[in-house]
């Protein structure tokens, strides 16, 4: 009862946006630090649907006392199809299924792919348990070939650190075994989808992989790409030029950015998003919107 309590009341200093984030997160993390929790299931509202998590696991942890793990970035995925009519949305590297989940109520088809069975299970349950059926949950991930790679899971509390690439996480990843990657426009060809409007990619490093493997779909289709750029990601391209060079002619590469627009006593903050020019040369750990024009 008493960590029920001290959990109801950081969970509602959580869900106060008007605060700096940062001052929230210390506090949450001084009583409930989410790499100390012991197992502790929950089943809260989730934007009108149910989230079934577990708080020993970050990003369950994030939605418990937050309402969403990067709650910024979902509404502006969601944004971002507000003018299509039945959008359809890839989700390459699904995870536990947050993006997936919220992204239904917004879109005639969801197509996620996850291929580490362990949080691909977790996707899954949120969908039974929501009665959902526009949502497609693939075992494989997206690569530039067919084939099957080493894959290292990680071992801590945040699921989502999970890579094909050895480098990425070592600290926190260990070796699990060959899994599946397919050729993305291969597997897509065989779906014979009518559109692809967004697709996000959140593959902890393996980015330019998927995007190699994509380069028909995005040449026929030109979605929006939000993706994640991390210094694993970084590493895997010679230059900016190689990254535009996998996109069609014409397409914008942009970083999203969240801007505290207001800053008074360094207490309070409206959080909105800002797109600035993106650049190589800097350490990176960045999400981009790749944006045809």
């Amino acid at each position: 009862m008493v960590n029920q309590t001290r959990f109801n009341i950081m969970r509602f200093l959580g869900h106060q946006n008007w605060l700096r984030f940062g001052i929230r997160d210390r506090i949450i993390r001084y009583f409930a630090n989410p790499d100390t929790m012991n197992s502790w299931e929950y089943e809260t509202d989730f934007f009108g649907l149910r989230y079934k998590g577990n708080l020993n696991t970050f990003l369950d942890w994030s939605v418990y006392f937050y309402g969403a793990y990067e709650k910024e970035v979902l509404f502006f995925l969601r944004d971002l199809l507000s003018y299509r009519v039945d959008p359809v949305f890839l989700d390459v590297g699904a995870n536990v299924g947050q993006h997936s989940i919220f992204m239904s109520k917004f879109c005639h088809q969801v197509h996620a792919f996850e291929p580490y069975e362990k949080v691909r299970n977790l996707l899954l349950e949120k969908i039974a348990i929501n009665h959902l059926d526009n949502i497609m949950v693939y075992d494989v991930g997206l690569g530039a070939r067919d084939e099957y790679l080493d894959y290292y899971a990680p071992i801590g509390v945040n699921t989502g650190t999970g890579s094909f690439l050895a480098e990425h996480a070592s600290n926190n990843n260990r070796l699990l075994g060959k899994l599946r990657l397919v050729k993305g426009d291969d597997f897509l060809a065989n779906l014979n989808l009518d559109r692809v409007d967004l697709i996000k990619i959140d593959v902890e490093g393996f980015e330019k992989f998927v995007l190699t493997g994509l380069k028909e779909t995005i040449s026929t289709y030109h979605p929006l790409i939000f993706m994640e750029f991390c210094e694993s990601t970084k590493k895997t391209f010679a230059s900016s030029n190689e990254l535009s060079e996998l996109l069609p002619k014409g397409y914008n590469i942009q970083e999203f950015k969240i801007c505290n627009r207001l800053d008074i006593f360094i207490l309070f903050s409206s959080l909105s998003h800002s797109l600035v020019k993106f650049d190589f040369s800097k350490k990176q750990d960045v999400d981009l919107l790749l944006k045809p024009s």
